[in-house]
C-alpha cells in the first residue's frame, strides 16, 4: 500500500494501480485512511494513539524503556517527547516540547532505575517505599509503592512535594481536584485526574483451605481476570496542591494506619495529553471517582469474585465522514480474558459525547447518556481455565446506520459504551485489551450540490427567472464530486409553476472531481414546453449510488411571440413632430430632441432594451426601465416605454428607427420620420448682461448655455470709456468654469442635399489674464474631437483652429495672427469659415487709448481648409470638451462677452460693426 498526500491523488491512484493508497494528509496519531480502487475510502479509528510522527515518518507506539546517550530514559515512540531520570538529581520527569513542557523533580538524589519493559522503578527512595514511573502514549504514570505498614509510618508521607519547572507553560489546579498543564493561551496541554492511593486486593476468602491445585488455579484466574492491576481493596482521592515552582499530594494518614489496608499501597498521579479521542473506565463501588489512565484495559461486567460493576466508554474521531454516505462499518476490539470457558454478553452502545475523560465517572454514566444499543457479541478468553488464548470480535449491527446519521449531521466525534448484557452475573465480565479497539467504516462522499445553474438559450439574466424563446431550452449546471476521477450521473427536473412534474432528464457519463469541470452537463428539455413560468432543479448520483443534495429551484419562462411594434411620436408638439407630407421642418441641425418610443407591456416576455439609430447610425440604447399609463378606449393600459436622444446633424428628411428587444431576443422595429432645416443666418448671440453667479442657465435664445464643472462669475465691464449703458456685463472665468450647449448653433457639415460646404462664423470679446497655456474661447466639438476652435495658443497668438476629422489624433490647420496678446487686454477675435471657398479667415480688432478701435492694431489671418464634417455634439464657451464630459481642457481665464455664432460668412464690414458696438 503506498502513501500519497491527498484525497484526489491516493482516490485516483488506487484506480489506476487496483490498490488501496493511504492519504497520508489523514493520517493522524489515531486515524488511517485508505483510498480503494472502487473511489471508496476506508477509515480505521482508535481512542487511543498506535502511532506516533518521528522524524523519519509516522511509527508504532512503543512504549519500551532504554537508556540514551545522555544517561537520560526515554520511550522507544510515544505521542509526546518523554524523558526520565537515569538517577542522581535533576528532574525526575520531563515530558512536552520546548516552549511546552514541564518537569518533576524528587527533593532528593535518585538511584539508578530498574527498567522492567515501559516502567522504570526507582528503589527505595524512602525506606521501604520505591518510585515507579511508567511511560504510557500519551504521557506518565508516577507510582510511590508503599511496600509495608513499617514504611507506612514515615513522616515523610504525610505531604509529598515533588520540584514543579514550567517552560512556556503553567500548572495548575482543575474541576474535581484535578491538575492540567495549560500553554500560555490557556490551552491545556496535559491533564491529570488528581491524585489518588489504593491498597492490594483483599485474598480470595478461605483460599488457604482448598487444595493445592485448585488454590493455584484460583489466585491465576484472579491474576488474569485482573490483569495485573487488580482491583484495590480500598481507593481514595487525596488533596493536590500546586504553587509556582512545586506540586504536592497529600496522602490519607488514616488509610496508611488502618488495620484491614493491605500492602503494598500506591500513590500517583498521572498525567497525559488530551485527545478528542480516548477511552476510560467506570466503576459502581466508586461512582465519583475517575479511573482515566489508571489500567491499559477495558474492564466490562461484574468482576469476578466481586461485586464491582465495570463499563468502558470510547470516543472516536469521525471528522473526514462529514457529509459522507456510510456504506459499511464496524466496530473491532479483543478480548484477553473472561470469567469462564464459557461466552460472555457483551452489549455496543451508542453513548453521549464525554468531553473530559479525567472527570468522567459512573455518576456521569447515567442511564441517559446511553442512547441506542447498537450490537451484542460474544467472547471467550480464559488462559488458565480453557485455555483459551485472546479473543478477536466485530460489532456491526445498527453502527452503520447509526454512524450514517452521525456523518449526515457533520458531527466530528462519535461515542461508545461497553457493558454486560447481565451485569449482575460475574460469568459475564471480561476484560479487553484497550489497544485493539478500532473503528472502521468505508465511506463514499457524496457529490456536492450542483451549481452555476443557467438556461443557455435565454437572451440575458440568464441565471435569474430568464426568458426564454423557444419551448425546448437547454438546462445547465456544474456538477462535482470531492473523490477525484468520478463519473456521475446528473438529473434535472421540471415543473409548472403549481408544481406539477412536465419533463425529467438524465445526463450520464459526466466526467467530474474536486474541482469545477470546464464543462457543464447539459440537457435539453424534452418534450417540448407550452409557453409559460416553470421552475427546475438538478442533482448528481456518484458511481456508489450516492445522491447529491438538490439545488435550489429556479425559475424560468418560455415565450415564443415577438414584442408588439413600437409606437413612436414626438415628445414635444413642436420640435421634430412627424413628417406629414407638407415639406414643413419642426427642428434644425444641432438642436436635441427627444422621440418616444413605446409598447405594450408584457409582463411574460418584457423589453429588455429599447435601441436608437438616426440615420443609420450605431445603435443606442433608449431604455429607462420604466413603464407608464397610456389611456387607451378610456382603461389605464401600461406600456413600456422609452426616449431617444436626436440630435440632427444634416438637414431635410431624417429617419429614426427603434427596435424593441424583449426578454427572450426576439424584437420588433419601427421608423419615424420627421424634417430638419439648417440654423438660420444669425444662428446665435449671447451677451451675458442680467445674469447672477448663481445662475445655472443662461436662458438667451436659440440655444441655452449650461453651466459645467463651476460655474463663470458676471461682472460690470472694464472700459474705461464706457461706450455702453451701466449694467451691462460680461463672464468671467476662472480656469475651471465652462458654459456648453448640446445644440450647437451651426451646422458645419456639407449640406445633405447637394453635399456643398456650409458657411460659418462665431465671434467674441476676449480679455486673457493668464497666458501660460492654450485658453479657448469658443470651440464646437463632435463625438471625438473639436470642429473648430477660436482664442489663444500659447507661442501663436490668437488663432482660429479647424480639424480635418473627429478622431483624437487628428491635427490641426491652425490660422493665427502675428501680434502678441497682452495680458488683461480686451481683443476682438471673428472666426469665419466661407465654405464655397473652402478657406478660413481670423479677424482681430484692438482698442487704442481712447476706448475706440485701433485700426492700425487690426489683424487678418487666412488659410485654407476642405474637410468639413458634422461637429454637432457640445458648443462650448470657456473651454473644449473632448469625447466625454469629464474630459475638458484649454480652459479660458479672463473674461467673454458678447458672443455670436452665425450660419454664413459675414464681410469685414459686419466684423469691424460687431467690434466697435
Amino acid at each position: 500500500m503506498g502513501a500519497v498526500a491527498d484525497d484526489s491523488a491516493a482516490s485516483r491512484m488506487a484506480q489506476a494501480c487496483d490498490r488501496t493508497v493511504e492519504v497520508s494528509s489523514r493520517t493522524s496519531e489515531t486515524n488511517l485512511t485508505v483510498a480503494n480502487p472502487d473511489g471508496s475510502f476506508t477509515m480505521r479509528s482508535t481512542p487511543v494513539p498506535v502511532r506516533a510522527r518521528t522524524p523519519k515518518g509516522w511509527a508504532a507506539i512503543d512504549v519500551s524503556l532504554q537508556r540514551t546517550a545522555d544517561g537520560g530514559i526515554a520511550p522507544k515512540v510515544t505521542t509526546v517527547p518523554l524523558r526520565l531520570s537515569g538517577g542522581g538529581s535533576g528532574p525526575l520527569v520531563s515530558v512536552g516540547e520546548p516552549g511546552a513542557r514541564f518537569s518533576l523533580t524528587w527533593p532528593a538524589a535518585l538511584p539508578t532505575p530498574v527498567l522492567t519493559g515501559d516502567t522504570a522503578t526507582y528503589p527505595e527512595v524512602l525506606p521501604g517505599v520505591d518510585l515507579a514511573v511508567t511511560a504510557e502514549p500519551t504521557g506518565f504514570r508516577q507510582l510511590l509503592v508503599v511496600k509495608s505498614r513499617e514504611a507506612a509510618t514515615n513522616p515523610a508521607l504525610r505531604r509529598v512535594t515533588l520540584g514543579l519547572a514550567a517552560d512556556g507553560a503553567q500548572v495548575r489546579t482543575s474541576a474535581g481536584n484535578g491538575v492540567e498543564v495549560v500553554d500560555r493561551a490557556g490551552k491545556p496541554l496535559f491533564v491529570s485526574p488528581g491524585a489518588h492511593m489504593w491498597d492490594s486486593p483483599a485474598p480470595i476468602p478461605s483460599i488457604a483451605a482448598r487444595p493445592a491445585a485448585e488454590r493455584a488455579r484460583l489466585l491465576a484466574d484472579q491474576a488474569a481476570s485482573t490483569g495485573g492491576e487488580p482491583t484495590p481493596h480500598r481507593l481514595v482521592r487525596m488533596p493536590v496542591q500546586v504553587s509556582k515552582d512545586s506540586l504536592t499530594v497529600l496522602p490519607d494518614t488514616k488509610m496508611l494506619a488502618a488495620p484491614d489496608t493491605i500492602f503494598p499501597v500506591y500513590i500517583d498521579p498521572p498525567f497525559s495529553k488530551p485527545s478528542p479521542t480516548h477511552w476510560t473506565n467506570v466503576m459502581n463501588h466508586n461512582p465519583n471517582h475517575s479511573y482515566y489512565g489508571e489500567s491499559s484495559d477495558m474492564r466490562v461486567g461484574r468482576q469476578w469474585q466481586t461485586s464491582d460493576v465495570w463499563r468502558s466508554h470510547m470516543q472516536f474521531n469521525i471528522a473526514e465522514m462529514s457529509g459522507a454516505q456510510v456504506l459499511s462499518a464496524s466496530l473491532h476490539i479483543t478480548a484477553d480474558h473472561t470469567a469462564d470457558c464459557a461466552t460472555t454478553s457483551i452489549e455496543l452502545w451508542q453513548t453521549q459525547l464525554f468531553n473530559t475523560p479525567s472527570t468522567y465517572t459512573w455518576y456521569n454514566d447515567s442511564d441517559g447518556d446511553w442512547m441506542s444499543r447498537v450490537d451484542t457479541d460474544t467472547f471467550s478468553a480464559n488462559e488458565s481455565t480453557c485455555p483459551k488464548g485472546d479473543d478477536p470480535g466485530e460489532f456491526t449491527g445498527s453502527l452503520r446506520s447509526k454512524l450514517q446519521t452521525q456523518a449526515t449531521n457533520k458531527a466530528t466525534r462519535m461515542a461508545f459504551g461497553l457493558r454486560a448484557t447481565k451485569e449482575s452475573d460475574q460469568y459475564d465480565w471480561t476484560r479487553f485489551h484497550a489497544s485493539s479497539v478500532s473503528l472502521q467504516a468505508t465511506y463514499n462522499r457524496t457529490p456536492g450540490t450542483p451549481t452555476g445553474m443557467a438556461v443557455t438559450d435565454c437572451f440575458s439574466s440568464c441565471t435569474s427567472s430568464p426568458v426564454v424563446g423557444r419551448r425546448d431550452p437547454e438546462l445547465s449546471v456544474f456538477a462535482t464530486d470531492p473523490d477525484s476521477g468520478t463519473v456521475l450521473t446528473v438529473y434535472f427536473d421540471v415543473q409548472t409553476a403549481a408544481g406539477v412534474t412536465v419533463a425529467t432528464g438524465v445526463k450520464t457519463g459526466y466526467a467530474s472531481g474536486p474541482s469545477t469541470p470546464a464543462q457543464p452537463a447539459k440537457w435539453r428539455v424534452t418534450p417540448t414546453l407550452a409557453d409559460g413560468a416553470y421552475r427546475w432543479r438538478s442533482r448528481s448520483k456518484d458511481e456508489q449510488g450516492a445522491y447529491s443534495p438538490y439545488t435550489a429551484w429556479a425559475t424560468f419562462r418560455t415565450s415564443t411571440t415577438a414584442p408588439a411594434p413600437p409606437v413612436i411620436y414626438s415628445s414635444s408638439s413642436s420640435l421634430y413632430f412627424e413628417d406629414d407630407g407638407s415639406g414643413r421642418s419642426s427642428g434644425e441641425i444641432g438642436r436635441r430632441g427627444f422621440i418616444t418610443a413605446r409598447t405594450p407591456q408584457d409582463y411574460n416576455n418584457p423589453i429588455d432594451d429599447i435601441l436608437c439609430s438616426l440615420d443609420g447610425s450605431p445603435w443606442q440604447s433608449a431604455y429607462t426601465q420604466s413603464n407608464r399609463g397610456v389611456i387607451v378606449d378610456g382603461v389605464m393600459q401600461l406600456w413600456w416605454g422609452g426616449q431617444c436622444e436626436v440630435v440632427p446633424r444634416t438637414d431635410l428628411l431624417r429617419t429614426l428607427t427603434v427596435k424593441f428587444i424583449a426578454a427572450n431576443g426576439m424584437s420588433s422595429t419601427g421608423t419615424y420620420q420627421f424634417r430638419v432645416t439648417s440654423p438660420p443666418p444669425e444662428a446665435g448671440h449671447w451677451t451675458f448682461d442680467g445674469h447672477y453667479d448663481d445662475d445655472e442657465t443662461l436662458l438667451e435664445n436659440p440655444h441655452d448655455l449650461t453651466e459645467q464643472d463651476t460655474a463663470p462669475t458676471f461682472v460690470q465691464r472694464r472700459w474705461t470709456d464706457q461706450p455702453y449703458p451701466e449694467g451691462y456685463q460680461e463672464a468671467s472665468f476662472n480656469g475651471t468654469a465652462y458654459l456648453r450647449s448640446f445644440e450647437v448653433p451651426v451646422a458645419t457639415g456639407p449640406l445633405s442635399s447637394t453635399g456643398v460646404r456650409r458657411s460659418f462664423a462665431v465671434a467674441a470679446w476676449v480679455r486673457p489674464t493668464d497666458l501660460t497655456a492654450n485658453r479657448t474661447a469658443i470651440s464646437q466639438s463632435g463625438d471625438n474631437h473639436s470642429m473648430y476652435e477660436l482664442g489663444y495658443r500659447k507661442g501663436s497668438g490668437y488663432c482660429f483652429s479647424m480639424y480635418a476629422a473627429d478622431t483624437t489624433t487628428t491635427g490641426g490647420t491652425h490660422v493665427c495672427a502675428p501680434a502678441p496678446v497682452i495680458a488683461g487686454e480686451w481683443a476682438h477675435v471673428a472666426a469665419v469659415y466661407d465654405g464655397t471657398a473652402g478657406t478660413m479667415t481670423l479677424y482681430v480688432h484692438r482698442k487704442g487709448a481712447d476706448g475706440f478701435i485701433d485700426d492700425s492694431r487690426t489683424e487678418i489671418a487666412t488659410g485654407t481648409f476642405t474637410s468639413v464634417w458634422d461637429g454637432a455634439h457640445v458648443f462650448g464657451v470657456g473651454a473644449i470638451q473632448g469625447p466625454d464630459e469629464f474630459s475638458v481642457n484649454s480652459y479660458f481665464i479672463g473674461d467673454i462677452d458678447e458672443v455670436w455664432a452665425y450660419q454664413r460668412a459675414p464681410e469685414l464690414s459686419e466684423i469691424e460693426f460687431l467690434a466697435a458696438n
